[in-house]
């Protein structure tokens, strides 16, 4: 063996080292902020969940799906439901067969969210394609047990409020009662969160989560 054989050896080996302690520097990084953002979630602070859960998206080899499911899961919490629609479909994209009815249930429940905050708002356009988005993904679902009754119930949902949305087309006076209406019913939201936040102060209040809340991974 060559003199520049005989130290090619060695400067191999201490670089397979550093490679492997950067990666396992990167492996305890992760873990660290994942736990940091399950704490910050069970405590309710969606915020700094989601900042620690960004991180982790991140040169993620183990799990990069569940680094954006997580994510999506704090963007649904603080009512960022596009935010939530975008992680989710990148955590679908990546998830395996066995996490696909998950991660696509908490996607269509976010673009259920979605498409209702857009037909309070009067955008009845655009209610109709989140809605659809959200049919199309429970369609594609394959679910068993009680993930296959939570898409049953979210189909009908959907579909229920499909029905219901005004069909305005260009019709400018149909614009304006829609925008009306869409302002009377947040009008009514306002005095309802107005009264839920006074009854919650009550020492017998108990918590309740709605129907399509997101599920959590861990």
């Amino acid at each position: 063996m060559t003199r520049r054989g005989r130290w090619l050896l060695p400067a191999l080996a201490w670089l397979v080292v550093a490679v492997m302690a950067l990666a396992g520097l990167r492996t305890a990084v992760l873990l660290v902020d994942s736990w940091q953002g399950q704490q910050r979630y069970r405590q309710q602070d969606y915020a700094a969940a989601r900042t620690a859960f960004a991180r982790t998206t991140v040169l993620n080899p183990m799990s990069a799906w569940s680094a954006h499911f997580n994510v999506g899961t704090a963007d649904y919490k603080l009512g960022d439901f596009e935010g939530a629609r975008d992680e989710f479909s990148r955590a679908l994209s990546l998830a395996s067969q066995g996490h696909t009815c998950t991660v696509g249930l908490n996607l269509a429940w976010s673009l259920e969210a979605l498409g209702g905050t857009q037909r309070d708002g009067g955008q009845t356009a655009a209610a109709r394609q989140s809605l659809d988005a959200a049919d199309h993904v429970l369609a594609g679902l394959d679910c068993s047990s009680q993930q296959a009754t939570q898409r049953a119930e979210t189909q009908q949902r959907v579909q229920s409020t499909l029905d219901q949305l005004p069909d305005t087309g260009s019709d400018p006076a149909a614009d304006e009662r829609a925008r009306q209406d869409a302002l009377r019913r947040r009008e009514q939201q306002a005095q309802e969160a107005n009264q839920q936040q006074r009854a919650s102060a009550s020492p017998s209040a108990r918590g309740s989560s709605a129907a399509g809340g997101v599920q959590r991974n861990w």
